[in-house]
This record gives structure tokens, sequence and C-alpha cells, in this order.
């Protein structure tokens, strides 16, 4: 018996659309309301709300400024993001046994835990290791001349 309601009411919603838009299509799902059309033409609507729904909030985020918590929480995102993009490089380099390998900038600004801007500050002071050209766009730094880097940085402690 609930079934049938349920048809009623699915025909009398049809035949409004019918009535209100005179579409073709609606007036095939007239003749078959269980074949899935209907429920595909609702999707259908329900997908173009969600999407339209989905820009109002993207240019709502766009528009508004953000929070004082927003900025300190897209801060805090981005210092993890380097920490774990230097712990990688770290790994990475650490993995190299041969003294002949040569790092690239990041590995060796990861291997010596300090950020790309230092390293960039080291090596443009003159205070870096030195820098192997590998190719006109390409330069790294070998493990060897690193280990002799970090070795002449070494201080005496004061008795």
């Amino acid at each position: 018996m609930g079934d049938q309601r349920n048809r009623a009411g699915h025909t009398r919603i049809l035949l409004e659309l019918v009535h209100d838009r005179g579409d073709q299509e609606d007036r095939d799902l007239i003749g078959e309301p269980h074949t899935g059309a209907l429920s595909k033409k609702m999707t259908k609507e329900e997908d173009r709300r969600q999407r339209q729904r989905e820009r109002d909030r993207a240019s709502e985020h766009h528009d508004a400024p953000m929070t004082e918590r927003e900025v300190q929480e897209e801060a805090k995102r981005r210092r993890e993001e380097e920490r774990r993009r230097r712990q990688e490089a770290r790994a990475q380099a650490l993995q190299h046994d041969n003294e002949n390998s040569v790092l690239t900038f990041l590995q060796w600004c990861g291997l010596n835990n300090f950020s790309e801007a230092t390293g960039r500050r080291i090596c443009k002071a003159g205070e870096g290791p030195p820098i192997t050209q590998l190719s006109t766009r390409r330069v790294g730094i070998t493990v060897r001349n690193n280990r002799i880097w970090q070795e002449s940085r070494a201080r005496t402690v004061a008795a």
C-alpha cells in the first residue's frame, strides 16, 4: 500500500514537471517512473546544486580575509611541511656511503639541518663547502666536501 502511495506521489510530481516545463524528457518519465530515469534526473539536479554550493563556499572563502586563527594554523602547517621536507632530505643524504656521492643542495641543507635560505646565505657569503658543478644548471656538494667543511667549522672548547 505504501508503495502505491509512493508511485502516486512520483506520478504527481512528474505531471507537475511536465505541466510546468513541457519537456519531452519529463513526458518520457511519466511512462516509465521506475526505470531509474527519475533518480538520474534528481541526481543530476543534486549534483548541480552541490557544485554550486562548492563554488559559493570557495568564492566566500577566497574573498573573505583569513582570521587570526586561520593565519596561525596556515603558518604552523607550512612550518611542519618545511620540517618534514628537511627531515626527508637529511634521511636521504645520510644514505650515501660513498664520499664521492654528490648531494643536491636541498639534501645538503637537510643533512646539516638548516633551511634552504640559511644554506644559500652561507654559500653566498663564501663560507660554505666547495660546490660541484654537475651541468650548466645543476650543482651539488660532495659528501667528502661536506665532511671537510663541517670539520673546518668545529670550535675548540676553552678550558
